[in-house]
């Protein structure tokens, strides 16, 4: 039976190669992804997590999160990553939508309806810690 997984990222390029394979996992059941801000804006995070959710062929929600840390400073790697987080490689728009549902509630009602769900976690901590302040009953639900 495939591992229930969430993944909390702030999508650029290496985020991008851990969700494909995750995606591509036959062990792994990706049931959301969720965008911070860091690396990259969320806007431009959640592009390219749908991205990569498309090129794998994957029919996984993207959430949209918090595009601003809670106490320090904005930091975006585009040095490293470019503006875009891709490599500035030009890939094309996703198709699909970000979700409607903000990352945080989707954090917290995908970790309630999936008991020992892994989250993995590739960005600041802040949709998390602001999940775990709204709702502290999912903490010990997380494996």
């Amino acid at each position: 039976m495939p591992r229930a997984m969430i993944i909390d990222t702030d999508t650029a390029s290496d985020d991008a190669v851990a969700i494909l394979m995750a995606l591509r996992h036959p062990d792994i059941d990706v049931k959301a992804i969720t965008v911070v801000a860091g690396n990259m804006p969320v806007a431009q995070g959640s592009i390219n997590a749908r991205y990569t959710v498309e090129l794998c062929g994957a029919d996984v929600p993207v959430y949209d999160g918090i595009d601003l840390p809670l106490v320090s400073t904005v930091y975006r790697a585009y040095f490293f990553h470019g503006p875009d987080g891709m490599g500035n490689m030009n890939y094309p728009a996703p198709k699909r939508p970000a979700e409607p549902k903000h990352a945080v509630d989707a954090l917290i009602d995908t970790i309630k309806a999936n008991p020992g769900i892994i989250l993995v976690t590739l960005g600041p901590l802040t949709n998390v810690a602001v999940a775990v302040s709204k709702a502290p009953e999912i903490v010990p639900l997380v494996s």
